[in-house]
């Protein structure tokens, strides 16, 4: 059984980000309505740190923001990926 705690490889990372732009991010927030203050926990910021989250084998929230060298709580995390709308990951895909 793999770790599910090792880190997935940097051109992956790279690549979902090169995939999943900033701009394109914050494009379909607009496109759906959903508006968010700037923050560190920006919507781009969460999706990226979802998909690491997902990568690292669903690992908790509690350590995402550990992994994504973020100083910010699980909680915040969560509140954040929780403030982001369904439709925002229904147009991503």
């Amino acid at each position: 059984m793999a770790d599910s705690s090792a880190s997935p490889p940097v051109w992956v990372k790279e690549r979902f980000r090169s995939l999943l732009s900033q701009n394109a991010i914050e494009d379909i927030c607009r496109q759906v309505g959903h508006t968010s203050r700037r923050c560190l926990l920006s919507p781009a910021m969460t999706i990226w740190c979802c998909l690491e989250q997902v990568l690292r084998g669903n690992t908790s929230c509690d350590s995402v923001p550990l992994i994504a060298g973020l100083p910010v709580t699980g909680e915040a995390f969560c509140k954040a990926r929780m403030r982001l709308p369904l439709k925002v990951f229904e147009e991503l895909l």
